[in-house]
């Protein structure tokens, strides 16, 4: 369960997933904005409100996409960050051990 739940930030930063979150924006707001300034009864669909509405929900989508791959990539180089000070610490134990340096308790 936990590999699942991983994954999901990983798939929601993914340049894929951004492009179709702006190109959806982009479809909603120019395709709306036209269909309502140009008036034409065609081109106005009768749920302009509903579709000029959503852009929020795309935006959104969109930022959720870049906080989760920032967190995400804050996340990696923390471990990574932690792991470098723990091999650090280890080898100035070591270091200590070998030079027989009494600890400064």
């Amino acid at each position: 369960m936990d590999k699942w739940l991983s994954w999901i930030p990983t798939a929601l930063s993914s340049k894929t997933s951004i492009i179709i979150g702006i190109a959806m924006f982009a479809y909603l707001v120019v395709l709306g904005a036209v269909g309502i300034l140009i008036g034409h009864p065609s081109l106005v669909p009768d749920n302009a409100q509903l579709v000029l509405g959503n852009y929020c929900n795309v935006a959104s989508m969109v930022a959720a996409g870049i906080a989760a791959g920032a967190g995400h990539k804050a996340v990696q180089n923390q471990r990574r960050a932690h792991e470098m000070h723990q091999q650090t610490h280890e080898l100035l134990t070591q270091i200590s051990e070998q030079l027989d340096v009494p600890d400064a308790e």
